[in-house]
């Protein structure tokens, strides 16, 4: 039987699958360490701690203390509860890793784009990409359809790493 925890689990799981990021679930029982959290990630080149709860389950002291711990130690933590849908929690995640990011590149690293539906400004750092899921409209949009905000920069970046 599947219990709601379980299902919310399994939601979180499918959305980073999509998102192309690296996840576990670590082993809490024999062995385990007690407290952390249910899902551990990497997301663009971000580390993501997720609780998942189920209903209005809240963490326990101890697993608020080792989600303050990843936090501390410059990673991201979360706590998901099955009020969260897929496209929310979707954004949440690129959101956060984006401005993360950010915060630790500095802004003279980053480089604005725009999303060609919605219009929104993104920060990315680099092209090692193929396509970006808009935080904002939840679009999947192809490199070549982002709007370059600073033109002459990429027209620079993309004569140098051609052939």
């Amino acid at each position: 039987m599947t219990t709601p925890e379980k299902k919310v689990k399994a939601r979180v799981k499918k959305t980073l699958d999509e998102l192309g990021a690296y996840h576990f679930s670590p082993a809490a029982g024999y062995g385990g360490r007690r407290g952390i959290p249910d899902i551990i990630a990497c997301y663009q080149g971000v580390f993501i701690g997720i609780e998942c709860k189920a209903g209005k389950n809240k963490p326990t002291k101890l697993q608020e203390y080792e989600l303050k711990k990843i936090e501390n130690a410059g990673g991201l933590a979360f706590v998901i509860n099955d009020s969260i849908s897929p496209k929310e929690l979707k954004k949440l995640l690129l959101q956060e890793a984006i401005e993360d990011t950010v915060d630790k590149l500095g802004e003279t690293t980053a480089k604005k784009i725009e999303c060609p539906h919605c219009k929104e400004t993104h920060t990315i750092e680099h092209l090692s990409w193929t396509a970006l899921v808009c935080a904002k409209c939840g679009a999947t949009v192809e490199k070549e359809n982002w709007v370059f905000k600073d033109k002459a920069y990429w027209t620079n970046w993309a004569l140098q790493h051609t052939s």
